[in-house]
């Protein structure tokens, strides 16, 4: 069925919804209690899932700030069951291995897919175990050959081994939901899943002192059930009389309620205090709506629509307030078919954006303002996070999961009102296909229901500048620089642009690479919606040495003739 007529019926679904009386809410934004994570990790991706025909997603990774890719479910590549096939071979040798050649459907290899995530500038989080459709655990007797092996798995993708990548990714994870029959399977138990877990996170704490070990990647049930419960209590107990490594324990959950992520993530957060390791922060490294518990309509809603949004949403919101969740990946970045829109993917397999990756835009964008600030006020069903930069610049990111409008009035304790700031609001709602960005005036915000909604609020006063702040010795330089965007552009379509002159040429940056500009508009680094601020990582320890004389400048603009007409761009920097 083709995506606009599913898309029709679950219009249709929702319009049968009963719309309440609108809600009036007095939200009081306090002072700072904290700092924004990024929580913006993905499984999958960048390349196209399923067949290469698909849309492939690295310029719209970039976009959305996506930095962290868990390596699961690429279905070959990058499991143990096709990096290391026979178990019985000498995990010593190269041969035992495969590295390069195809098994996927696509054709890739492991080698092409992490190729894809590092050479890309993301980071992989880096996942030992299988792919649901060929997860094969190793028995007892193969049980040393498997760990010696996950050794060299590392050791090739970390630090270069038999012609692999020297990268310094922080994160393993240590199998995929072992009390999951699919991934565990019969006769296998969970007592031989804690000794696999106890000796091969052993291993990789003497071979890898500094990478950052944990697991289970537990599904749900680990909280919301009797059994699971006590499968994490079991697993837990075990660690802890083990002495186990474990720097971080990672869960999964799916749900339709926005309330069911920080509920499990109090359960874990609990267990895990009880047994002593109160320094443990925990990772969701699996997570998303549930089109299983619903019919057909509803769950086209919650993975296609503004409904699946809003409750994403204010999970995410509820993950931002708990200081303890370290690193949340999201599951999935690409549907595999057009024919499968209620797939767990936040874009189409033509790379369009479902209503969840419009909203992960807006997540993004707040992601930029550092320092979280206490809320208070609301009502069940709304879900609020509000935040600020050092330049005094806010945003309120409110999600609505509810059935009915709700109004809302801002006040601040340092006194300030809507008056101090430029306004503008961005929305995703089924009433349209894109985000809405409307200028407000008054003080009196409409929140429709089932939707989301950034409000940005930027001094009155802030006006455009660009500045860059080195660091560290010529051969290993690190430049950052970052830019301002004047109140009046704040929310406005843009793009941020990267260049450096030399005495004869200017490159430009395009978000991938340099480029010598010859002609025609300029790339930009970046395109969107324009923040109130945006850092820029030029160098990253690199090499400058041969850099001398060179002059980095930085803008904005609507356009690049907009950047060039308004002169806004400055030299930043000189080597």
């Amino acid at each position: 069925m083709e995506r606009s007529l599913k898309l029709a019926l679950a219009g249709i679904l929702s319009s049968f919804c009963v719309v309440a009386s609108a809600a009036d809410l007095g939200l009081a934004i306090g002072a700072r209690n904290g700092d924004l994570r990024s929580l913006l990790g993905i499984n999958i991706g960048p390349l196209p899932a399923a067949s290469a025909n698909n849309a492939d997603l690295t310029a719209v990774y970039r976009q959305l700030g996506i930095d962290l890719i868990r390596t699961h479910d690429y279905y070959g590549p990058l499991d143990m069951a096709t990096l290391y096939p026979d178990r019985s071979k000498n995990p010593a040798l190269s041969t035992s291995y495969n590295f390069t050649a195809p098994v996927s459907s696509e054709g890739r290899s492991s080698d092409t897919v992490f190729a894809s995530i590092v050479d890309n500038g993301f980071e992989p989080f880096f996942r030992i175990g299988d792919s649901y459709n060929n997860s094969t655990p190793p028995s007892d007797a193969q049980l040393g050959n498997w760990v010696q092996a996950s050794i060299n798995v590392l050791k090739h993708y970390r630090q270069g081994q038999w012609n692999g990548f020297n990268n310094s990714f922080r994160y393993v994870e240590i199998w995929n939901e072992p009390d999951n029959l699919t991934f565990w399977p019969r006769p296998f138990t969970s007592t031989q899943f804690f000794s696999l877990y106890d000796t091969t996170a052993r291993a990789l704490r003497t071979a890898f002192p500094e990478l950052i070990i944990g697991g289970p990647a537990i599904t749900h049930n680990g909280c919301t059930s009797t059994n699971g419960k006590a499968w994490t209590a079991a697993f837990l107990d075990h660690v802890k009389a083990r002495g186990s490594p474990l720097d971080y324990f990672s869960w999964h959950i799916y749900s339709n309620s926005a309330d069911d992520i920080a509920a499990c993530a109090a359960y874990f957060r609990q267990a895990l205090d009880e047994r002593g390791f109160t320094a443990v922060p925990t990772i969701v490294s699996e997570w998303n709506t549930d089109d299983r518990s619903v019919d057909a309509g509803e769950g086209l809603q919650v993975r296609t629509q503004s409904k699946g949004a809003a409750i994403l949403t204010g999970a995410w919101i509820g993950l931002q307030n708990r200081d303890d969740i370290e690193q949340t990946l999201f599951y999935r970045g690409p549907d595999p078919s057009m024919d499968a829109p209620f797939f767990y993917g936040i874009y189409y397999a033509d790379g369009q954006p479902k209503k969840i990756g419009l909203a992960w835009q807006l997540w993004r964008e707040i992601g930029r303002y550092a320092h979280r600030l206490g809320v208070s006020g609301g009502q069940s069903g709304i879900y609020t996070l509000a935040a600020e930069n050092d330049d005094g610049a806010r945003a309120l990111l409110l999600a609505n999961t509810g059935a009915s409008v709700a109004n809302w009035t801002p006040s601040f304790a340092d006194g300030k009102t809507l008056a101090d700031y430029h306004v503008v609001t961005r929305a995703v709602s089924d009433a349209n296909d894109s985000i809405a960005t409307v200028a407000t005036s008054g003080s009196r915000f409409s929140l429709p229901a089932q939707s989301v909604q950034l409000a940005l609020l930027t001094p009155r006063a802030q006006t455009f500048a660009a500045t860059a702040t080195g660091s560290g010795d010529s051969d290993s330089y690190t430049l950052t620089a970052s830019v301002r965007v004047a109140a009046a552009d704040v929310g406005r379509e843009g793009g941020i642009y990267l260049a450096a002159q030399t005495d004869n040429a200017l490159y430009l940056h395009n978000g991938t690479g340099w480029q010598a500009y010859t002609d025609g508009p300029l790339p930009a680094w970046q395109t969107g919606s324009l923040p109130s601020t945006v850092t820029v990582p030029v160098l990253n320890k690199a090499d400058s040495r041969g850099l001398t004389g060179i002059k980095v400048y930085l803008g904005y603009g609507l356009d690049s003739d907009d950047l060039l007409r308004r002169s806004q761009y400055r030299l930043v920097h000189t080597f």
